[in-house]
């Protein structure tokens, strides 16, 4: 028989116990609250008879301010007590189950501990009954050993001549390597050589321009410095004959 869908018609049917005691079924007042608080909470509130303790929870659980409580919220408080319960009743759970596994474990143990002596008591036995066979395959066994001593041992060559011929592979392709990348360098050396005399040579052409150009500049300078001074001197010398 279902026990979870008799609890919510339960909470429901107070519900609208309460909220039709003056006339309005669809929500609670403070007077329909608080008879609902005293006889179905009374057990779990902290103090049932202040009359502080209504205003209280009207004040939490009305959200819309309407100094009633719709079904909704009388839903938040239903949640909110279900919730504290949990708290308690879950930790009486969470102790019966550890009880219930630490003795599944204890159980499991002891299975196990069972279970390995019988398995050295038949390793014991099959020990006993292969030892007289034991001694009957040893020649067998030195022989097989032997043959696979000595295709380990041609198999081994085998093995490191190869290896020894992959190694060399390896440098000879490391050798031709290093040869080109050298090449290379030298080969930029070189171009970077040739661009350094290429430069110095058009800075030493420059400065021949430059040094040249200079020297052109003075001697224009100096002759009409000259001349200047001739002219003066020929206004002076007219000016004295005029005198």
């Amino acid at each position: 028989m279902p026990k979870l869908l008799p609890s919510i018609v339960s909470v429901i049917e107070i519900y609208y116990q309460y909220a039709t005691e003056e006339g309005e079924c669809n929500s609670l007042n403070r007077a329909e609250l608080k008879e609902l608080l005293e006889n179905e909470f009374r057990q779990i509130l902290k103090n049932p008879d202040d009359p502080d303790t209504v205003d209280i929870i009207m004040q939490s659980l009305d959200r819309d301010h309407n100094k009633k409580v719709d079904f909704t919220e009388y839903l938040v408080m239903i949640f909110k007590l279900a919730q504290a319960c949990n708290k308690i009743i879950s930790k009486d759970y969470r102790q019966t189950s550890g009880s219930k596994q630490r003795h599944h474990s204890y159980q499991h143990q002891e299975e196990q501990s069972e279970t390995e002596e019988e398995e050295k008591g038949q390793e014991s036995s099959s020990s006993h009954s292969s030892w007289s066979t034991g001694e009957e395959n040893d020649s067998y066994s030195r022989d097989s050993r032997s043959i696979k001593h000595k295709t380990g041992s041609s198999s081994r060559r085998l093995g490191y001549q190869g290896a020894m011929a992959k190694m060399d592979l390896a440098q000879v392709n490391v050798l031709v390597t290093v040869n080109m990348a050298l090449a290379l360098a030298l080969a930029l050396a070189l171009a970077l050589a040739l661009a350094l005399a290429l430069a110095l040579a058009l800075a030493l052409a420059l400065v021949s321009i430059l040094t040249l150009s200079n020297m052109g500049l003075a001697h224009v300078c100096h002759l009409a410095l000259n001349n200047m001074i001739l002219d003066l001197v020929n206004i002076l010398a007219m000016s004295n004959v005029d005198k």
